[in-house]
């Protein structure tokens, strides 16, 4: 069974918050991520809906983590990053509707999905890197260069995400610089280069001790290890709310 939590101490609201322990059917993956080599974002969540054996139960940005390739552990981005569908990065921020930007654990889940790496290692800057695909490098770029209107305890300054983004190394010990040099792409790789080498101060920001402690904060808010995310981990909804619209 998958782990469930309430929404709160005073809840009745139960949201499923980590992968079944059966596992996601393989096939049912399969299809899903089918979906994002060529659907255009707006139309996978409602299309995931009626793919058999896909539980209803699970919501779409979860399914987004937790929904991987059984033999390349790819996730949805990384299925659209290599085929440059660019339109599929749209998919979750339209399952969340209006101003979901501002909203805090919409902004952490839609996120989370860009740090997930597969049975390689590989983030989906990895994968775009080493297939040449600036354009689908800047479009998951966008997503993290947005003034927080809402700073809470849990806030992680830009550039610590930035720096994280740009730095991870694979299971081979490549950046997606890395990738992109070794497959030929010197413009990508000068962009990822500079980009690193601004979010760092020229390297002041790079220290061995300093990019640990970084990586753990940023892992610590996006939740990569244990893929799943509870309910005291993220300011209530309401909050981020205007009073005309609460209840």
């Amino acid at each position: 069974m998958a782990e469930s939590i309430q929404d709160g101490p005073d809840d009745d609201v139960v949201y499923i918050t980590s992968p079944p322990a059966e596992g996601i059917d393989p096939d049912a993956s399969r299809e899903f991520l089918d979906l994002f080599r060529t659907w255009n974002g707006r139309d996978i969540p409602l299309a995931s809906y009626y793919i058999d054996n896909l539980s209803h139960d699970i919501e779409f940005q979860n399914l987004m983590r937790w929904v991987t390739d059984p033999d390349t552990g790819d996730t949805a981005m990384h299925v659209a990053a290599a085929v440059g569908n660019m339109k599929a990065f749209d998919a979750t921020a339209q399952s969340f509707g209006r101003e979901w930007d501002r909203n805090s654990w919409f902004k952490t889940c839609f996120r989370a999905v860009f740090f997930l790496r597969n049975k390689a290692g590989d983030t989906i800057f990895h994968v775009a890197a080493r297939t040449g695909r600036l354009d689908v490098i800047n479009a998951a770029w966008h997503h993290f260069w947005q003034f927080e209107t809402d700073v809470d305890l849990l806030w992680v300054p830009d550039y610590m995400v930035a720096t994280v983004l740009l730095a991870r190394k694979n299971a081979v010990g490549h950046t997606a610089a890395d990738e992109a040099t070794i497959s030929g792409y010197a413009d990508v790789a000068e962009w990822l280069n500079q980009g690193l080498d601004r979010v760092t101060l020229g390297g002041k920001r790079a220290t061995k001790s300093r990019m640990a402690r970084m990586e753990e904060l940023v892992d610590g808010r996006y939740d990569i290890d244990e893929h799943h995310l509870t309910w005291d981990q993220i300011p209530r909804v309401g909050l981020y709310y205007p009073p005309k619209y609460r209840s």
